[in-house]
This record gives C-alpha cells, sequence and structure tokens, in this order.
C-alpha cells in the first residue's frame, strides 16, 4: 500500500471517479470557494522519484554532469510552478452546484513548449556557472535552492547548424535546397535557408505519365515535360 508521500497516479485518478475512497495523493491547503478534493497530483513526491531515477546516474564531476542535473532540476521547478486547477461539477443535470477541485500537473505538451522556448534561449554552463572560480568549490553540484523555474537551461556545447555545410560532421548544408515559399512549415523557405534567403528559377521536370500495366508483367509509361518555378535556398 503506498503512504499518502508516495501516492500513485492511478489512485489519484481513482479518487477523483469515485472508484477509490481510501487515497492520499499531494496535500493544497488554503480556503477557497470551491470543495478540495483531496487528491492532487503530488509533484512533490514526482521530483523526489525523478532525482533518484535521474539524477543518480550523474556521478562524474565535471562540468558536463552539473549541466544535466541543473537541467533536470529547471524542469521539475518548471512543472511544479505550472499546476492547474482543474475542477468537477456535482449537482442535478450538471448544476454545478457543488465543485471539487484538485491541483493538477500541467499537460505535456504545454510542459515540451515551455522547455522548448527555455532551449531556444540556453546559456553557456562554462561562461554563466564556471566563469566565477568561486562555483568549483561546489564539487560540481548544483545548489537546488538557487534554481528556480525562471532560471535558463545550460550547454556545454552548442549544437551543430545544418544551415552550413560542415564536412567534419558530414552536415551538406540547405544550399541549393528546394523549398516551398508558400509553406509556413518545416518545408518553409524560411526555415529551410535559414535567413539567407532563396531564388526563383524556371525549370523543366521530367516526370512519368500515362502509365498502363502490360501483361504481364510491365509498366509502361511515357515521358512528360511541365515547365514550373520552383524555389531554391542561396
Amino acid at each position: 500500500m503506498l503512504s499518502p508521500r508516495q501516492s500513485h497516479p492511478q489512485c489519484c485518478q481513482g479518487m477523483r471517479s469515485g472508484r477509490l475512497y481510501n487515497c492520499s495523493c499531494g496535500m493544497v491547503r488554503g480556503k477557497r470557494a470551491w470543495k478540495w478534493s483531496g487528491c492532487h497530483d503530488n509533484t512533490k513526491f514526482g521530483a523526489r522519484y525523478s532525482r533518484r531515477f535521474l539524477d543518480v546516474r550523474e556521478r562524474a564531476k565535471d562540468v558536463i554532469s552539473f549541466t544535466h542535473l541543473y537541467n533536470n532540476e529547471v524542469g521539475r521547478k518548471v512543472v511544479r510552478r505550472n499546476r492547474e486547477v482543474r475542477c468537477k461539477c456535482h449537482g442535478m443535470s450538471g448544476s454545478c452546484e457543488v465543485r471539487t477541485c484538485w491541483k493538477a500537473a500541467p499537460d505535456f505538451r504545454r510542459v515540451g513548449d515551455m522547455l522548448k522556448e527555455k532551449y531556444t534561449r540556453a546559456m553557456s554552463a562554462a561562461v554563466e556557472v564556471f566563469g566565477n572560480s568561486a562555483n568549483t568549490a561546489r564539487k560540481y553540484r548544483p545548489v537546488r535552492r538557487e534554481i528556480s523555474p525562471d532560471s535558463p537551461l545550460l550547454f556545454v556545447e552548442r549544437s551543430p547548424t545544418y544551415c552550413e555545410r560542415d564536412t567534419r560532421l558530414a552536415v551538406v548544408g540547405t544550399t541549393g535546397r528546394y523549398c516551398n515559399r508558400n509553406s509556413t512549415g518545416p518545408d518553409s523557405c524560411d526555415t529551410l535557408c535559414c535567413g539567407r534567403g532563396y531564388d526563383q528559377r524556371h525549370e523543366v521536370v521530367n516526370r512519368k505519365c500515362q502509365c498502363r500495366f502490360k501483361w504481364c508483367c510491365e509498366v509502361t509509361c511515357k515521358d512528360c515535360f511541365e515547365e514550373k518555378w520552383v524555389s531554391v535556398c542561396k
């Protein structure tokens, strides 16, 4: 049987649906205009479990281990700060005369979007943390109380850019790549051309047409030529 501090998510779901009654999850104190259902997502237990599951592997006392531990804690703080109040109505014909509410962890997609935004603004661990020699006295262990949901993510090395040619990494770059100037997705010229712009070319394209199945067993086609404008990254 799980203790109140180690409640399983299924336990919380079962209590909210009315299938379990002797179940305790995370607690939230405070008076509200509604009644707390008494079964909140236990984010404190989730954070402790995450530290045992993820952080325990970071034993090397170096900048890489520090960065992993730091980023893990930032993610946990982001999840806890952005908990949501979710409610369920009770009453005749859904009149919502009585509401029971609970604190729930944010949706996975929302957490991903927030961390993606932090990822685009990540800072160098070597500059932001280890630029101060006093920080090395921590033996490469981040201080948890100094990390908040507003803290940036850190990186050790910049990710390689696939915009420019790099033979060392077998990256061919995007120069000469066909793109769709009318698209806003990953095939758009703004994305593929990496801000360098693109050229419009008039090309004659050869494609197969009027294909027929010939017994047995062959497909014969004619060559059709089509003139069209294409967009090519600079």
